[in-house]
């Protein structure tokens, strides 16, 4: 009978496992990580919100526009921020504030925001009888701001009838 003196195999320390120190300082660092990508998505969809605002916003100073542009030459008046004129009614003109209901995404109850609209109309500087300046201004207000955000559109009418 022959015997084979094996060598004896002690376990090294770096093959037993993982420490609980270490185990600790991943959970840390994985925990650092998940907030964080947390934050980010509460984030986006704040940065989400106030791009659907501003969208709409766009949206409502290109409809006015369009229809301010559909107005003969000679009938758009000058008109003074806050001045309410009777000829923009009759053109389909909003000046005041226009009540948009929003979809939220997930099924949640649809949020209502308020854009008030305003106008001013001015002659073009020097003096041309065939230019307009129109300026176009839709303010809102959203939650997490104190300060309302406005979005500003002007142009130029040109009469084309001379």
């Amino acid at each position: 009978m022959r015997l084979i003196d094996q060598p004896r195999q002690d376990c090294s320390r770096s093959a037993s496992g993982f420490s609980l120190i270490e185990v600790t300082i991943a959970m840390v660092i994985m925990g650092v990580g998940l907030l964080t990508v947390a934050l980010m998505q509460v984030h986006a969809m704040r940065d989400g919100t106030k791009g659907r605002h501003l969208s709409t916003a766009a949206m409502i100073a290109r409809e006015q526009v369009e229809q301010i542009q559909r107005v003969p030459f000679s009938q758009i008046a000058d008109k003074n921020w806050g001045q309410a004129e009777a000829w923009m009614a009759g053109v389909g003109l909003t000046r005041g504030n226009l009540s948009i209901t929003v979809d939220q995404p997930g099924g949640v109850q649809p949020v209502e925001q308020i854009y008030a609209v305003d106008w001013r109309i001015s002659p073009v500087a020097p003096v041309n009888l065939d230019l307009k300046n129109i300026e176009l201004a839709v303010t809102w207000q959203e939650r997490q701001n104190a300060a309302p955000r406005r979005y500003a559109l002007a142009t130029v009418v040109v009469n084309n009838k001379r």
